[in-house]
């Protein structure tokens, strides 16, 4: 009984998260605005994830899933069949006795093991609890689902699974985007003048200039869908190395 008192009171916890993880998470995260009703998932590759920090957010991914992993019913039966030993509770025959564990096996079945171990470990102290009755399946699990470790712990990896599936879009370069802004002012130019000649937007102007005219709008009416196309695939889900999932 010493023994399983020990384990039970060795108060495992989670270590923090590194500092690789700590710096991607401040970078990135902000970048995913969230409301209560949308989350923007789409940032542009500069502020991706590196491999190295995605095989760092990764392993932490895996710790955390490790640690609110639900506990084995034996392992739930085992630590309040020892709470309730020590502590006053209704004494009843075995065959009630083993459903009474039972139930508070259904009940404390969404917990992980080291949450619910810390628990009892606290009743058994006397820092929860009246110090003289053995706790309900209730009152354990109202505990387990207060707890602070659990709430940061769920909230963590809630944030590190959005930034590993996180849309990643290509930034234009800066020639690309001299290029766009170039034809742009042109075509503000153009409409502009078109407007000063009484021409209608949209009608072909005359002159020896006309056909590198109607091809420059033709070239930046192509250019302006492309980026429309561009911007609609943003959209849909995409790996981190740009490739569009199916």
């Amino acid at each position: 009984m010493t023994k399983a008192l020990s384990a039970v009171t060795s108060g495992r916890t989670l270590a923090p998260a590194d500092t690789v993880i700590e710096a991607a998470m401040r970078r990135v995260w902000p970048l995913m605005r969230e409301t209560e009703s949308f989350r923007h998932d789409a940032i542009p590759d500069r502020l991706a994830l590196t491999e190295g920090e995605r095989r760092s957010v990764s392993r932490r991914v895996e710790a955390l899933n490790r640690y609110l992993a639900p506990a084995e019913p034996a392992a739930i039966k085992r630590m309040v069949g020892m709470v309730k030993g020590l502590m006053a509770s209704t004494q009843v025959d075995g065959q009630s006795a083993s459903a009474i564990l039972d139930g508070y096996a259904m009940v404390l079945a969404p917990y992980p093991q080291v949450l619910i171990e810390d628990v009892c470990a606290r009743f058994l102290d006397g820092r929860l609890g009246n110090r003289v009755y053995a706790p309900t399946p209730a009152e354990i699990a109202h505990e387990c689902r207060n707890a602070p470790d659990m709430i940061a712990a769920k909230a963590e990896r809630y944030r590190l699974e959005a930034m590993l599936s996180v849309e990643v879009y290509r930034t234009p370069t800066a020639a690309e985007q001299d290029e766009i802004q170039a034809a742009y002012r042109d075509f503000v130019k153009d409409a502009v003048a078109s407007t000063k000649m009484g021409m209608k937007i949209g009608e072909e102007p005359v002159g020896s200039d006309a056909a590198e005219r109607a091809a420059a709008r033709r070239e930046l009416a192509e250019r302006l869908a492309a980026d429309r196309a561009e911007r609609a695939s943003r959209r849909h889900p995409t790996t981190h190395d740009g490739r569009q999932e199916a």
